[in-house]
């Protein structure tokens, strides 16, 4: 959140990185704010959008199933679809952790703050707050009737509305709020067939709460969540592959983007947003949620209670080929639930400094359904094994040949303890001492997949069922620093943070046990970091910079290894194994600088060293161990940078005020695939942002014309290998405009 001081210094940001309000410059953490205005200004609709506003972070989807966050900071991240991998770069809504990468894209409407903290947050926000943590406040209900509809639309046939309502019930006591968005998109891609648009989006969601003060001390909100998103799901390109399966049956693909690793130009004539074929596809979610939010104001602290339970069925369907035909499809069913709870007590200025003290309890399952279609094969001929059998989507084969299913599922209860105390050594020199102690059961279970007919959830073999699997992991993951106020604008910091992430078993593993029956343990990290937060010049420049060296161990990545004889099929298995360890280094500048009263420059640098330091493992499925330590991590460009001028005009009593941004974001070169397979890798990228916001006296209306990549610049924004068969991929965002009108009442 946000305050304005005074039309000639930088305002003051307050987060809550410490679970307690702060001012930026006071917290030795690497954090990055946005606050509801500037959201609102740049149309940020989504965590996606943010991708560019944070040095060393990018926040993206995946490939074929847009709604799966694939976030990475600072070269470290989650890749999988799977409710049994977790997310390296959780989510925090409300202070409730989103506990797996499907639907953590969260939407942005009516939101008070959201702050992005890079490095391992272990012993505050949780073991999995490995790489990084992500922490969205939405708005209080007002104390008094009143309201905002936003109404929006851009290109690919974008029509967004947004609407928020406050009522009083009792005055002073007792207050109400309804939060409301729809989303309509037609989508950036043109079917080259019907001309019709495609890959876009259709979902509304809504968010009541109430907020009930007792008393002056005593403050108990709940919020409901409710979301219903009936989105086709993103259909891929069938990529450039010579030799692969598809190829060899007359679906070659298409070079869209060429291979930067090995100077490979891109087909100038192959459109990534034009698909040449009529396809089905969706991703489906139904989402319901209620939490619950007690503070009190004690006499010599406050006690913050949470407690959530949530709800999340998935209905997705994918044809993942990118061909004119169904050569490879996949259909997702499953149920998720989530139980979680955190109490803490917080106190600042007591005989031992600011006090932290909390503990958390979460428990979730999940129940999958999962069938592969595979319809490749001689064309014309009903007899090869497998036939070609081009069918309409949803229309899964039915001879067993072409369709295997598989079921798996998992239980997960964790809880952990935790602490920090900031103690004042003197006036100037405080220490920072933290403690976390986590501990975590997995109980999983799996029916390898086998051939059969499309059938949601259908009866099963029992004997057939692999041993169930049940273990526990501990984490122990201390914090220790030194913050130096040099002068009152100037902070120095340092400190070292132990993160991490969990283990658990590979339950999507395909037609076999032994892959699922191998657990795997939990990532490690030691993140050392020196920074400064600097602010001067009578408050109208401000440098916030920090150093780290992070020394990963157990890293976990999907390897190949050999099936035992008896099991059938025998051959190869694909596993997830601690088989990495690696080292990065990298540096963080934000700037922000009032260079007149109403012109604001706004600037971040981030640079990355990222290296494996013992990778030995055969991942390409050959049956030889390599070691594969001069491979590169995935999204850890060299350089991620952004400068932005602001412009505010003076508030004028009839005509309002402008304000205008203009930005340009750079992304050196980086991979996305972990093997750094051939076509998967993305270019360096540059785009251009820009956006204008008229408002009217006194605040009432709002006018936003926006627009982002307008130079039009497009990459592959990620590939993805399927082992022999194909690689498919989806581009970055084209050029995207639009304009927003909003009202107060």
């Amino acid at each position: 959140s946000a305050q304005t001081v005074d039309q000639t210094s930088l305002e003051e940001v307050v987060v809550t990185a410490r679970k307690r309000e702060e001012s930026l410059q006071v917290v030795p953490v690497a954090v990055t704010a946005f606050s509801s205005t500037t959201i609102q200004r740049n149309n940020f609709m989504s965590l996606k959008d943010l991708t560019n506003s944070i040095p060393n972070v990018k926040l993206e989807g995946q490939a074929a199933l847009q709604s799966i966050a694939m976030f990475h900071s600072r070269g470290i991240g989650t890749n999988s679809v799977e409710s049994s991998v977790d997310p390296a770069v959780p989510v925090y809504v409300d202070g409730v952790y989103q506990g797996r990468n499907a639907a953590a894209i969260v939407d942005l409407y009516d939101i008070q703050s959201l702050e992005f903290m890079r490095g391992p947050q272990d012993s505050i926000h949780g073991r999995n707050a490995f790489a990084g943590a992500v922490t969205i406040a939405t708005r209080l209900p007002g104390d008094e009737f009143g309201g905002r509809v936003e109404l929006g639309a851009g290109n690919g046939g974008l029509i967004e509305i947004k609407a928020a309502v406050d009522v009083p019930i009792v005055p002073g006591r007792l207050a109400g709020s309804l939060s409301y968005m729809n989303r309509d998109f037609g989508g950036y891609f043109r079917n080259g067939t019907t001309g019709k648009r495609e890959n876009g989006q259709d979902k509304q969601s809504f968010r009541p709460q109430l907020l009930w003060t007792p008393t002056d001390d005593l403050r108990v909100r709940l919020i409901g969540e409710y979301v219903r998103d009936r989105s086709p799901a993103t259909t891929a390109l069938n990529s450039f592959k010579p030799g692969s399966v598809l190829s060899a049956f007359g679906y070659q693909g298409l070079n869209y983007f060429g291979d930067g690793n090995r100077d490979i130009p891109r087909d100038p004539d192959a459109d990534p947003f034009v698909l040449g074929r009529n396809f089905v596809n969706r991703t489906w979610y139904d989402i319901l949620g209620l939490t619950a939010h007690l503070t009190w104001n004690a006499a010599k602290g406050t006690v913050t209670a949470i407690a959530n339970v949530r709800d999340v069925d998935d209905d997705i369907y994918t044809d993942t080929d990118g061909t004119n035909v169904n050569l490879f499809s996949s259909e997702r069913h499953q149920q998720y639930r989530t139980y979680s709870g955190e109490l803490r007590y917080t106190a600042t200025d007591t005989v031992i400094g600011d006090v932290l003290l909390g503990t958390f309890y979460f428990q979730d399952s999940f129940d999958l359904f999962q069938g592969l279609y595979l319809g490749f094969g001689n064309r014309g001929n009903p007899n090869a094994v497998p036939p070609i059998a081009p069918v309409q989507a949803y229309t899964f084969g039915t001879d067993p040949r072409t369709y295997q299913y598989g079921i798996n599922g998992q239980d997960r209860h964790s809880w952990a303890v935790f602490g920090q105390v900031d103690y004042p050594f003197t006036a100037k020199l405080k220490g920072t001492v933290g403690l976390r102690y986590s501990r975590e059961t997995k109980d999983a279970y799996a029916y390898p997949y086998r051939a059969g007919v499309s059938d949601v959830f259908p009866t099963y073999d029992p004997s057939l069922l692999c041993p169930e699997q049940k273990k526990h992991w501990d984490a122990l993951s201390p914090r220790i620093g030194l913050d130096y106020r040099v002068t009152d604008g100037v902070m120095l910091f340092g400190f070292w943070q132990r993160g991490y992430k969990s283990g658990g078993f590979s339950t999507a593993a395909a037609g076999n046990c032994s892959a699922f029956i191998r657990p795997f343990d939990q990532e490690r990290v030691d993140n050392y970091e020196v920074g400064v937060k600097a602010r001067g010049f009578d408050d109208r420049v401000q440098i916030n910079a920090n150093f780290f060296v992070a020394k990963y161990q157990d890293l976990q990545r999907s390897i190949v290894v050999p099936r035992p004889p008896q099991e059938e099929g025998g051959g190869f298995a694909v596993v997830i194994s601690n088989a990495a360890a690696a080292r990065i280094r990298g540096a963080e500048i934000e700037i922000e600088a009032l260079l007149l009263p109403r012109l604001r420059l706004s600037a971040s640098v981030g640079w990355l060293d990222a290296d494996y330091r013992d990778f030995v493992a055969d991942i390409d499925g050959d049956g030889i161990v390599t070691d594969n330590s001069s491979l590169e991590l995935i999204y850890a460009p060299k350089w991620d940078t952004r400068f932005a001028v602001t412009y505010e005009s003076p508030q004028g009593p009839r005509a309002g005020s402008v304000a205008v941004t203009a930005a340009v974001n750079h992304s050196s070169k980086l991979q996305t695939q972990f093997f750094n397979a051939s076509y998967t890798d993305r270019r360096a990228l540059t785009t251009i942002d820009a956006n204008l916001t008229w408002t009217s006296p006194g605040d009432a209306l709002n006018v936003t014309i926006w627009g982002r990549n307008l130079a039009d610049e497009v990459e592959r924004m990620q590939g993805v290998v399927i082992g022999t068969i194909l690689n498919y991929e989806l581009p970055t965002l084209p050029r995207t405009y639009g304009v927003t009108l909003s009202a107060r009442f």
